[in-house]
């Protein structure tokens, strides 16, 4: 303690190179702090999704690249694949209009299929997850409320499950209320209710407005899946042959990988780049020690001559040096958790959830931006096949559906 209260005096007669050395650890711990977070909860973190190292998200591949989304035609092709995978959902985010309880409110909507809830692992609150018989065509309209809409908007009423809501001018009967538990921010901001999506098993459309995710099966292998995808292709192009080119196939991909592929050597070089910074900050900081000590020759000299050992210089000395790291470590790190608040906004922030979404490529092989990458796509192949996927009063009965759903239609 004598130590410590003789370095604090110490510290406080030189405030410029206290304030100099604590700044320069605080600057290099916090910054590691910070991007260190980052990296752990877009790299290292494991997904919220049960059994989520298996999950992958189906693709389309060519030699000039591959692109992630799908077609009704091709959504049923990939879940009649059952040898390698399983739970194979599909799902696309939305914007309707709920009227007719109160003031009119646009709302973020998830079309899913019936698998999507098993995949996910959402956790029903109260009520059920929509069936598969629901997911055809031309069945009733029903929907799930998110905890967050249930509370705001309808003030949690514990008998709202039966209870019918207008969507977009279409009566929806409520059915189930999702646990607020369910983490949806690897795709992007969480959904406020979720409506079926309808898709016509029979259909021959072509036009890509969705994404495809599904679970390998216990045993299967990502190589094993992406094998027999590859072959299934060949007889996809049997049934439809304009579908796909000579080059053409599928392939399945990891969920995590496909979300944070764009961004991962960034963040590791990042991370390099800020432990490089901390082994400055620790350099210079050492470097402040040595003037300082070149400097209090005199002092450790009298020191010395009343009877101060050795040993007890040295420990006055590391004393400082102790005191100096903790100060510089605690500012360093409540500097790198309040710059780690940036890691909600990557997992929340609909353009940079999980710092994935970044360019893609179009059949032609060139990047788009992930935002258009089901339009580039729909443009080049839109036109062709059936037009029959998600009947008009499933996938097309939004207004605010967005140019896929209608070229697709």
């Amino acid at each position: 303690m004598a130590d410590a209260r003789h370095a604090l005096r110490a510290f406080l007669k030189t405030p410029g190179f206290t304030l100099a050395a604590v700044g320069a650890l605080a600057l290099g711990i916090g910054a590691n702090t910070a991007i260190f977070s980052i990296v752990n909860a877009v790299l290292l973190k494991p997904m919220a999704f049960p059994d989520a190292e298996r999950i992958v998200v189906f693709q389309n591949t060519s030699p000039q690249g591959s692109f992630s989304a799908g077609a009704p035609a091709k959504f049923n092709h990939w879940r009649s694949q059952a040898t390698v995978v399983q739970d194979v959902a599909a799902y696309r985010s939305n914007i309707v209009n709920l009227t007719g309880a109160g003031l009119p409110e646009q709302l973020r909507a998830e079309q899913v299929s019936a698998e999507y809830f098993r995949l996910f692992g959402a956790p029903i609150l109260k009520g059920r997850p929509f069936t598969a018989q629901e997911d055809l065509p031309d069945q009733a309209h029903v929907a799930l409320l998110s905890h967050a809409l249930w509370v705001r908007r309808f003030n949690a009423d514990e008998h709202i499950l039966g209870k019918t809501i207008e969507l977009s001018g279409e009566p929806h009967v409520i059915i189930g209320i999702v646990r607020a538990s369910f983490d949806f921010g690897e795709f992007g901001p969480q959904p406020e209710l979720f409506i079926p999506f309808q898709i016509d098993p029979q259909s021959p459309d072509q036009g890509h407005y969705f994404q495809v995710a599904g679970r390998l099966k216990a045993g299967v292998s990502l190589d094993q899946a992406n094998a027999r995808l590859k072959l299934s292709a060949e007889e996809y192009k049997q049934k439809y042959p304009d579908a796909l080119q000579k080059d053409n196939a599928f392939g399945v991909r990891l969920l995590q990988e496909e979300l944070v592929s764009d961004v991962r050597s960034t963040l590791w070089v990042l991370l390099g780049a800020v432990a490089l910074v901390l082994l400055i900050a620790c350099a210079n900081v050492a470097n402040l020690l040595l003037a300082r000590a070149s400097g209090r020759k005199r002092e450790i000299a009298i020191r010395a001559a009343i009877g101060a050992g050795r040993g007890r210089i040295v420990s006055q000395l590391l004393t400082e040096s102790v005191l100096l790291s903790v100060a510089g470590g605690v500012l360093g790190t409540a500097l790198g958790i309040r710059l780690g608040y940036y890691r909600a906004g990557v997992r929340a922030d609909p353009g940079i959830a999980r710092l994935a979404r970044g360019p893609a490529r179009d059949p032609q092989g060139k990047q788009q931006p992930r935002r258009h990458r089901l339009s580039a796509e729909q443009d080049a192949r839109g036109a062709r096949g059936g037009r029959s996927g998600a009947r008009p009063g499933a996938a097309h009965r939004f207004g605010a559906a967005g140019p896929d759903v209608r070229r697709a239609a």
